[in-house]
């Protein structure tokens, strides 16, 4: 007799079975909460669902009874969709971190992994036998498709850390926000190399301007008898540019060379004209980018200067 007040006490149904647990029912809920649920099996961790608000400033609260317990979703079993209005959180505090230390070669793994687009599998984006509704077969069918992201195998071969593996159900997959770190500490990688170009490029540009400076200061009357090179034309090109160049008859030897901004050569025209010549770059053969051509003559840098190529 006990038991049963207790029951009656605690949970409420009317004839349509509706349900109020630990509260009355409300109009237009098939169960409605009151205060916390726990859900538990066995000696497991459960959830709890607490609706007080004591807990958080938005009321209503799904979180596990043990910290860093319990999933939501598996591999085999994922959700479509996961709304919120500001974000998800990780958390993230200094205090709960040991052993912190920086990342190995940020840029040179970013650059190793390859994004894809992809469409999803149909038996893995929906059960087809259970869609009856031809307009929502439709939109699964426009969702799974034109996926785009990475592929959890390749990945791992690159930055393991971010790579996740359900054994029970043998399927890969990704924490992409884990992947921010190195996109962030590889920019700043880039931007050091970016920053140490535009140093060689003003060094250069300096020592060029020096040089005309003091050939334009000198007794030399005769300007043919000094090499000399000019900005290539056009310059942006996407085609063709032409560059033209001086070289007095007494130059034995001189090489016209084609470097990236990174100081690599790609390539070399060998130039055995003399007096005023002009050698044709074709982009055809070089990706679009910005890149640095410097004539030497008899070992000699004559002068340097940058081009530019769009596609």
């Amino acid at each position: 007799m006990l038991v049963s007040n207790i029951i009656h006490a605690q949970v409420t149904a009317n004839s349509s079975g509706y349900v109020g647990l630990a509260t009355s029912i409300q109009s237009g809920y098939k169960v409605t909460m009151g205060d916390n649920i726990y859900i538990y099996h066995g000696s497991y961790p459960g959830f709890i669902i607490n609706g007080s608000g004591s807990n958080c400033n938005s009321g209503l609260t799904l979180y596990p009874s043990t910290n860093n317990a319990g999933n939501l979703g598996k591999a085999s079993n994922a959700f479509t969709h996961i709304y919120c209005n500001y974000g998800s959180v990780e958390t993230s505090d200094a205090r709960q971190k040991e052993n912190v230390r920086n990342l190995e070669s940020p840029l040179e793994l970013i650059l190793k992994l390859q994004g894809v687009k992809y469409d999803v599998k149909k038996e893995f984006a929906y059960t087809d036998s259970l869609v009856k509704d031809e307009k929502t077969k439709e939109k699964f069918e426009k969702e799974r498709k034109n996926q785009i992201g990475f592929l959890a195998q390749d990945v791992n071969n690159v930055i393991p850390e971010v790579v996740v593996y359900d054994d029970s159900a043998d399927v890969y997959g990704i924490l992409y926000s884990r992947l921010v770190p190195y996109l962030v500490e590889a920019i700043k990688e880039q931007q050091t190399t970016i920053e140490s170009l535009k140093s060689e490029i003003a060094s250069i540009k300096n020592n060029s301007t020096e040089k005309s400076a003091t050939i334009s200061g000198s007794n030399v009357t005769n300007t043919t008898e000094t090499a000399s090179l000019e900005q290539n034309i056009p310059n942006p090109f996407n085609t063709s540019t032409t560059i033209k160049m001086y070289l007095p008859s007494a130059i034995s030897r001189a090489t016209l060379y084609i470097y990236t901004m990174q100081g690599a050569q790609i390539k070399s025209y060998a130039i055995a004209d003399r007096g005023n010549t002009t050698v044709t770059i074709e982009g055809s053969g070089l990706n679009a980018g910005m890149y640095l051509y410097t004539l030497i003559a008899d070992g000699k840098e004559v002068d340097t200067k940058k081009m530019i190529l769009t596609k």
